[in-house]
């Protein structure tokens, strides 16, 4: 079976009118017996209500609702004020922010749990994954962190990632179908996106009152409306697919909460008797595993850890990778198995250390968990020889080559990125893939 998402970021309050796309997307699907997911910013919920749009809000509450952040493109926005050294400030602001806004959307349409969070166009910093996290959001949609060759989903930062796979914005009749059976049947999860204001408006607001700058409200410009009869078109061709879609046996349409049920699974706890097969895999290809369980690099550094402290196993729960580029030996380093142990002390809950002292040696963290997965093996002294710290980035091609201070839309003129991008791929020690497959994106 594969799944299919139709999710909605739901973000322009300036359009009055743009409302009336919210509305008319969530009674098609409600009509065609469909529940999509719609993604909200706080600052929208606001406007529903300031606007008198009850009816708006009523038809929501018959689908998933998602948090698609405070303000969207409003500046600072999440990149531009998470963008900063200390990560704590960083964090506290977001918790800030993004607890206001999940209280707005709780509040105005009466839901008490949000599962979802889908970042406002790029704003895809590492500070929002861990702060999600701890504000109970399980899921993070529409990111660039992804299994671009078989559409599985991705752990990353203790959240299940769903990337989209294809916009509905600005197509029509088959070409809509067609670009599904283009970028998506291959799936096994499948993301179809649309923005409501898009099928009223000609183009995202973003560019017209919040690029580089905040344009003042009594400022604000607004775009025309679109025809009436392009937008009937567009609701008729969507209307077409999505009947299309529940039709075929090969999908099921799911919501985000339900591929959290489906994806957010219990895992087998690390035990010593596992360490000399998770050692074969790491030494043959760094890279998360798949088997016994779907562990991610950190999970088998806390599990050694654990088990040089003396734990009979590892409970697999929250993880952490890097705030700073972790040391790599240049030359060989020889270390004894006491020594070795002396080390796990080190290796704490939370970010890791980005290089581990015994006593006058410096090690890094890749090269201890080598090291301890040779003791959990036997070895009574390991000779340590230089190797990356890094995983497999080229499997993650757009998490490589991720610099948002290319990107000239949108952010403020003084955002540099000095900050995100990198510590984004610090994190990657936190990656895994669903039990059971291949470990492998591209063979």
């Amino acid at each position: 079976m594969k799944y299919v998402v139709i999710a909605f970021d739901t973000e322009d309050y300036v359009h009055e009118y743009a409302a009336e796309g919210i509305l008319r997307d969530a009674c098609l699907l409600t009509d065609l017996g469909v529940r999509g997911c719609f993604n909200i910013v706080g600052r929208m919920a606001d406007a529903l209500v300031k606007w008198g749009r009850q009816d708006v809000i009523e038809a929501l509450k018959k689908h998933e609702l998602g948090t698609h952040s405070l303000s969207h493109t409003y500046h600072p926005t999440i990149n531009e004020y998470t963008d900063i050294a200390d990560y704590d400030a960083a964090l506290d602001e977001f918790l800030r922010q993004e607890r206001d806004c999940l209280e707005r959307i709780c509040s105005v349409f009466g839901t008490r749990k949000i599962k979802t969070a889908v970042p406002p166009g790029n704003n895809l910093s590492y500070v929002a994954y861990y702060g999600y996290d701890k504000l109970g959001i399980s899921a993070y949609g529409g990111n660039l962190l992804q299994d671009e060759a078989h559409g599985r989903p991705v752990y990353f930062c203790n959240l299940i990632n769903f990337p989209y796979h294809m916009s509905v914005d600005k197509r029509s009749g088959r070409q809509m179908l067609d670009r599904f059976e283009e970028v998506c049947r291959q799936k096994q999860v499948a993301v179809v996106c649309h923005h409501p204001q898009m099928s009223y408006t000609p183009e995202y607001v973003d560019y017209l009152d919040f690029n580089h700058e905040n344009i003042p409200e009594d400022k604000w410009k607004f775009y025309p409306r679109r025809p009436a009869e392009v937008t009937d078109k567009f609701y008729a061709d969507f209307s077409h697919m999505v009947e299309t879609l529940k039709k075929d046996p090969e999908f099921k349409i799911v919501t985000f909460g339900e591929l959290v049920d489906i994806y957010n699974v219990p895992r087998k706890p690390i035990s010593l008797s596992m360490i000399p097969d998770l050692r074969s895999q790491l030494l043959e290809y760094f890279f998360p595993v798949t088997t016994p369980d779907s562990y991610c690099i950190s999970d088998i550094l806390l599990a050694c850890r654990d088990l040089l402290l003396g734990k009979e196993s590892h409970e697999c729960g929250k993880v952490y990778g890097f705030l700073d580029k972790p040391y790599e030996i240049t030359s060989p380093v020889t270390l004894t198995a006491d020594e070795i142990c002396s080390g796990a002390a080190a290796i704490v809950d939370g970010f890791l250390p980005a290089e581990i002292r015994i006593g006058d040696k410096i090690i890094g963290t890749a090269d201890w968990l080598f090291a301890a997965l040779d003791v959990l093996c036997g070895e009574k002294s390991v000779t340590l020889t230089p190797r990356s710290a890094q995983i497999d980035l080229d499997q993650f091609p757009l998490l490589r080559d991720m610099d948002f201070s290319q990107e000239k839309e949108i952010w403020s003129y003084d955002f540099k990125d000095k900050y995100i991008s990198s510590r984004q791929r610090l994190q990657s020690w936190t990656i895994r893939l669903p039990a059971g497959t291949e470990r492998k994106i591209f063979n």
